[in-house]
């Protein structure tokens, strides 16, 4: 697992505190992400920046909290593009925030089935 795209300790820490409950956050972490992804994707479509800045930030918190470090980073970049009003770069930006979320929750589940 590479460490600049996952923090493994942030990883380490949950499952240490939840225990047996982590496969659980796991789960809820995925499918929040591809339901605020949908929105986030929506939005753009509609452009609809206000909405897609509130998705991009729920985003941003969410994957700082898993550990999800560049998920988190390409979140923030996308939460300040819709702020400042740049469609056209939250429009070239979503796709490489689709692929690393679908890279996160791969290893995610990875973890799920080799702990």
């Amino acid at each position: 697992m590479s460490s600049a795209r996952l923090d493994r300790q942030v990883l380490t820490e949950l499952q240490s505190l939840l225990e047996d409950d982590f496969s659980d956050l796991i789960a809820i972490f995925i499918r929040d992400a591809q339901h605020r992804l949908e929105q986030l994707r929506a939005a753009i479509t509609a452009q609809d920046l206000s909405t897609a800045r509130m998705s991009a930030h729920s985003l941003k918190g969410s994957s700082g909290n898993m550990g999800c470090v560049e998920f988190n980073q390409l979140s923030d970049q996308l939460e300040d593009y819709a702020k400042a009003g740049q469609l056209e770069r939250c429009e070239a930006l979503m796709p490489v925030l689709v692929q690393e979320a679908e890279w996160v929750f791969g290893e995610l589940n990875g973890l799920l089935i080799n702990p």
